[in-house]
Parts: structure tokens; C-alpha cells; sequence
């Protein structure tokens, strides 16, 4: 009887910590593999009321110079997307990171919203959908960076910032 009790409570232990590392490893390395959204379908979302299209300034990272990208943010979905044209593919151990900011948030720091990678051919365009954590309906700007992919993000590392969007 003790016998199956204590083989019980390891398998709880076990599925609890296999789900727990799980969502862990997932929370952390959200790459995005190549994806493509049909023009239709982007310039249909760009041509919402509520959705606003923004040309991705890029910074001097050596990494990355010739690669372009557009941001479009609709307000009211809470969503949007990134396109990218001569994106590099990263290290095994780094990604992309985007993140959002909000001088208005009660948060008062940017929201990590994804992490990835490109990952194929560097000529070919590259589309990411994402979706905010936290309703906001007031943008500040979005910032990509180039982030380490086994660490933590809380924040991000403006000397490795690669894009930037303002209003």
C-alpha cells in the first residue's frame, strides 16, 4: 500500500515538473520558423481603421546592415506583424527579441512580445505574427533586439538593439 502511494506521488512530481519545464522552454524560445504572409492578407490588415504601419528604422549593428522591415499594430486586435527583407539568421544561441513600449503603462518597462529567428534563405521576405501579453492600447514604439536565447529576458539591451519603431 505505502509502495503505491510513494509511486504515485513521483509520477505527480514528474508530470508536475515535466509541465512546469515545459512551459518554461516554450516561454523562452518562442522561434518563429519561416512564415509568409499572403499580400492580401497583410495589406487587408494594414488597411484597418485601427491598425497602424511603420517602416522599421535600423541601427548601425553590423549584423544586420541591408535588412529592411515593416511593423504593422492594430489597436483594437492587440495584434500585429513584422515583415523583413535580407534578415540574417542568428547563432544557435541568439534571437531576435521584440519588444513593446508605453511611457503611459503602470508597468513603466517594455513588454518582451517575442523572440526569433530567421532561419532559410536571407533573400527570401519573412513575416512574424504576434499578439500583445498585456492590453495597451496606447503604443510608445517597438524595439528588436539581439538577445542571448538561454537567458532570461526582462530587459532589453539597448547597445544590442538592431530595430526600432517610434510613433
Amino acid at each position: 500500500m505505502n509502495r503505491i502511494i510513494i509511486i504515485l506521488l513521483i509520477l505527480v512530481v514528474l508530470i508536475f515538473s515535466a509541465f512546469v519545464g515545459y512551459n518554461r522552454y516554450y516561454e523562452q524560445t518562442q522561434i518563429v520558423a519561416d512564415t509568409l504572409v499572403p499580400d492580401n492578407e497583410w495589406n487587408s490588415f494594414a488597411a484597418e481603421k485601427s491598425s497602424h504601419r511603420r517602416n522599421l528604422l535600423l541601427s548601425h549593428h553590423p549584423k544586420i546592415q541591408g535588412a529592411t522591415g515593416q511593423i504593422i499594430w492594430n489597436e483594437r486586435l492587440q495584434q500585429g506583424m513584422l515583415r523583413f527583407l535580407a534578415l540574417p539568421t542568428l547563432r544557435n544561441n541568439q534571437v531576435y527579441a521584440l519588444w513593446q513600449f508605453n511611457l503611459k503603462s503602470k508597468l513603466n518597462k517594455p513588454i518582451l512580445l517575442a523572440k526569433f529567428n530567421h532561419i532559410g534563405n536571407k533573400r527570401a521576405p519573412f513575416d512574424i505574427r504576434f499578439s500583445a501579453k498585456q492590453l495597451d492600447k496606447v503604443l510608445y514604439k517597438f524595439l528588436i533586439t539581439i538577445e542571448d536565447n538561454n537567458e532570461k529576458l526582462s530587459l532589453p539591451n539597448q547597445k544590442k538593439s538592431v530595430f526600432i519603431s517610434h510613433p
